[in-house]
């Protein structure tokens, strides 16, 4: 074995150690390194897509994740990664299409049949999805537990329940702001800002903050509202009382972006 083969294989090796302690620049940073040294690499492209993805940079992570399966088409790795990537960009069949293709050869991975799961809600198939996600459940129960899911009547008076548990001042000033329950976010709405929104998000704010209102406004652009989106914080809750906070801490942040708080305003007054 050559030096300079040698260098590569200890840089592929740390660099994936470095990707499983969470240490992504690193992991990147050796990952490009691999990749000058061959650049037909697949686990260099794959490195360097995966980090990119965990840095929360998706649409940079896409291109690496697919040079990797063009290189190894039988990288179960790089193919959940390029799927998670296209998931977080709103590319949601593609994301489905790569996921089915993990699971026949992966199919004991849990989080494939989790985040096909996701890709089943986004067209409507929200029993299929369930029925996924529970698959994950049974597969690795020590990571993932079952949705907490209620009908939406129930759900309204969990949302009034928290909204009684805001400070008074929130309160206040929620009577003039409409919370729009709906199941997800839409396309629309996730493509309306830039970058992309989360197409897990729990709730947001549209409409115009009070800091950036002008006196000379009479009418605003678009009408405040805040979105609750049901099945994403159901998704996150084991339980009644979870799903009951997280509906109160989501309504607190977005009655703090609609005042013109950002997170760091909300915590510091207590609030984060």
């Amino acid at each position: 074995m050559t030096a300079v083969a040698r260098d590569y294989n200890e840089l592929i090796d740390q660099a994936y150690e470095a990707l499983e302690e969470t240490r992504f620049q690193e992991a990147l940073d050796m990952g490009r390194e691999a990749l000058e040294a061959d650049p037909e690499s697949a686990p260099g492209h794959y490195l360097c897509g995966a980090a990119l993805a965990e840095m929360r940079h998706a649409e940079e992570a896409i291109p690496y994740l697919r040079l990797a399966l063009e290189l190894d088409p039988d990288y179960p790795d790089a193919r959940f990664c390029l799927a998670s990537a296209q998931f977080s960009t709103c590319h949601f069949t593609a994301a489905r299409h790569e996921l089915k293709k993990v699971l026949k050869s992966e199919k004991r991975l849990a989080d494939a049949h989790y985040s096909l799961g996701l890709c089943l809600e986004r067209e409507g198939k929200f029993a299929a999805a369930d029925e996924s996600m529970a698959r994950a459940v049974e597969l690795a129960p020590d990571r993932f537990h079952a949705p907490f899911r209620v009908d939406r009547r129930q759900f309204d008076e969990i949302v009034l329940k928290a909204v009684a548990l805001l400070p008074s001042y929130f309160r206040d000033y929620l009577k003039n702001i409409p919370v729009l329950v709906d199941d997800l976010p839409t396309e629309d709405l996730l493509f309306s800002v830039e970058p992309l929104l989360d197409p897990e998000i729990f709730g947001l704010f549209s409409g115009t903050p009070l800091l950036e209102r002008s006196l000379m406004d009479t009418v605003p652009a678009e009408p405040d509202r805040i979105h609750l989106f049901q099945r994403n914080i159901e998704r996150y809750c084991p339980g009644r009382e979870r799903l009951l906070e997280e509906i109160r801490v989501t309504l607190l942040h977005e009655i703090g972006h609609a005042m013109g708080l950002d997170d760091e305003g909300l915590d510091k007054l207590g609030y984060a």
